[in-house]
């Protein structure tokens, strides 16, 4: 696909950008999973899950500029 950048996992090709829909569904499966990490969290020792609930967060602030960017070109 021209113009789109692709990614190959699990020897499939998944793309970095999509519809709006897409985006939005791609966030809101990231906001899922954050919300079940935070429950695993634990006193001590989850440092792990921490560290990947942030990297999640961070990726859900990505989608979220990009839908914001997108809108401001629509508007």
């Amino acid at each position: 696909m021209a113009g789109v950048e692709s990614m190959t996992y699990l020897g499939k090709e998944v793309l970095m950008e999509g519809t709006r829909q897409e985006l939005i569904d791609h966030m809101l499966v990231l906001l899922v999973e954050i919300h079940f990490l935070k429950s695993r969290i634990e006193p001590h020792d989850c440092g792990h899950i921490h560290t990947t609930i942030s990297t999640l967060e961070y990726r859900v602030k990505e989608l979220k500029d990009q839908l914001s960017e997108e809108n401001k070109v629509i508007s």
